[in-house]
């Protein structure tokens, strides 16, 4: 079941073609069905009890909830990158680098704000375990996503 689930996500990752640079795939990419792919992953890998998913999922769906936003600053970064990819200057690139830092800032933010939240509701290793699973997850999308992106010229 684990691996036909990560065969399904997997696929729908693909979807980005690497030379493709269409805004439109990645904005699919990344409000996809790869969210609903991502939940079986984790409920199959982390095998809850029905004590430990009733604690875990409303955790879940706010950290997913507030991510969201970071994830909608990050599509309008790339959409930014895409407006200026043919005359890119090095003001636009400092700004890109530094928006780009900045979400990678508030996604780490995010993280440990959350493990904390797991942490209590689950415990420290049940927690602990589930971030391996999404940063293995979220590191997948973060791949596909960026051979979807060309180099700069």
């Amino acid at each position: 079941m684990r691996k036909t689930c990560l065969a399904i996500a997997l696929a729908v990752l693909m979807t980005v073609p690497a030379a493709a640079f269409a805004q439109e795939a990645l904005i699919e990419v990344l409000h996809s069905d790869v969210r609903a792919e991502k939940v079986a992953l984790i409920t199959e890998m982390m095998m809850f009890t029905d004590e430990q998913a009733e604690a875990f999922w409303p955790v879940y769906r706010d950290m997913e909830n507030e991510g969201g936003k970071l994830t909608d600053q990050r599509l309008a970064l790339i959409k930014e990158y895409a407006e200026n990819y043919d005359e890119m200057t090095d003001k636009v690139a400092i700004d890109i680098m530094k928006k780009a830092f900045t979400l990678r800032e508030k996604r780490l933010a995010l993280e440990k704000k959350y493990y904390k939240k797991f942490s209590a509701a689950l415990d420290p290793i049940t927690a602990a375990k589930f971030y391996q699973i999404n940063h293995e997850i979220n590191m997948m999308i973060d791949i596909q996503i960026s051979a979807g992106l060309p180099f700069i010229k």
